[in-house]
Protein backbone atom coordinates (compact mmCIF):
# COMPACT_ATOMS: atom_id res chain seq x y z
CA UNK A 1 0.00 0.00 0.00
CA UNK A 2 1.53 3.37 -0.78
CA UNK A 3 1.49 5.91 1.69
CA UNK A 4 0.95 9.53 1.77
CA UNK A 5 4.59 11.67 1.83
CA UNK A 6 4.38 14.67 3.50
CA UNK A 7 1.90 17.25 4.64
CA UNK A 8 1.35 20.32 3.24
CA UNK A 9 -0.19 22.42 0.55
CA UNK A 10 3.17 21.96 -1.58
CA UNK A 11 2.75 18.04 -1.09
CA UNK A 12 -0.36 18.24 -2.70
CA UNK A 13 0.04 20.23 -5.54
CA UNK A 14 2.86 17.55 -6.10
CA UNK A 15 0.41 14.38 -5.88
CA UNK A 16 -1.89 16.61 -8.21
CA UNK A 17 0.62 17.16 -11.02
CA UNK A 18 1.69 13.47 -10.48
CA UNK A 19 -2.14 12.31 -10.90
CA UNK A 20 -2.75 14.60 -13.89
CA UNK A 21 0.48 12.97 -15.83
CA UNK A 22 -0.57 9.62 -14.88
CA UNK A 23 -4.19 10.46 -16.41
CA UNK A 24 -2.25 11.76 -19.55
CA UNK A 25 -0.26 8.71 -19.89
CA UNK A 26 -2.65 6.34 -19.49
CA UNK A 27 -1.41 4.76 -15.94
CA UNK A 28 -4.77 5.64 -14.04
CA UNK A 29 -8.07 6.35 -15.27
CA UNK A 30 -9.78 9.87 -15.09
CA UNK A 31 -12.28 8.39 -12.28
CA UNK A 32 -8.71 7.37 -9.94
CA UNK A 33 -7.55 10.78 -10.88
CA UNK A 34 -11.07 12.53 -9.70
CA UNK A 35 -10.62 10.74 -6.44
CA UNK A 36 -7.05 11.60 -5.84
CA UNK A 37 -8.10 15.26 -6.98
CA UNK A 38 -11.52 15.06 -4.51
CA UNK A 39 -9.04 13.88 -1.55
CA UNK A 40 -6.32 16.50 -1.65
CA UNK A 41 -9.44 19.19 -1.92
CA UNK A 42 -10.71 17.67 1.42
CA UNK A 43 -6.91 17.24 2.91
CA UNK A 44 -6.79 21.07 1.78
CA UNK A 45 -9.21 22.42 3.78
CA UNK A 46 -8.74 19.98 6.86
CA UNK A 47 -4.99 22.27 6.49
CA UNK A 48 -6.67 25.77 6.19
CA UNK A 49 -9.32 24.89 9.15
CA UNK A 50 -6.00 23.71 11.37
CA UNK A 51 -3.93 26.56 10.44
CA UNK A 52 -7.39 28.61 11.39
CA UNK A 53 -7.74 26.70 14.78
CA UNK A 54 -3.99 27.49 15.13
CA UNK A 55 -4.32 30.95 15.09
CA UNK A 56 -7.29 31.18 16.91
CA UNK A 57 -6.01 29.76 19.54
CA UNK A 58 -2.89 31.62 20.04
CA UNK A 59 -5.34 34.63 19.93
CA UNK A 60 -6.82 33.52 22.50
CA UNK A 61 -3.62 33.20 24.70
CA UNK A 62 -2.65 36.58 23.61
CA UNK A 63 -5.81 38.14 24.84
CA UNK A 64 -6.85 35.88 27.76
CA UNK A 65 -9.85 34.04 26.30
CA UNK A 66 -10.75 30.56 27.61
CA UNK A 67 -11.21 28.49 24.32
CA UNK A 68 -14.70 26.72 23.98
CA UNK A 69 -14.21 23.00 25.20
CA UNK A 70 -13.08 20.39 23.00
CA UNK A 71 -15.42 17.78 21.67
CA UNK A 72 -15.16 14.52 23.31
CA UNK A 73 -15.36 11.30 22.19
CA UNK A 74 -19.59 10.66 22.16
CA UNK A 75 -19.80 14.00 20.86
CA UNK A 76 -17.66 13.21 17.56
CA UNK A 77 -19.33 9.37 17.56
CA UNK A 78 -22.94 10.94 17.51
CA UNK A 79 -21.90 12.98 14.77
CA UNK A 80 -20.94 10.57 12.79
CA UNK A 81 -24.24 8.51 13.64
CA UNK A 82 -25.94 11.49 12.45
CA UNK A 83 -24.25 11.65 8.51
CA UNK A 84 -24.71 7.99 7.93
CA UNK A 85 -28.31 8.36 8.49
CA UNK A 86 -28.65 10.50 6.06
Amino acid sequence: MRRLKGSSPRHLRGILIYAINATLDGSISPEQAHAVAKLCSTLLKVFEATQMEDRLKELENKLGISPKPKLIKSDINNMVKGLSKQ
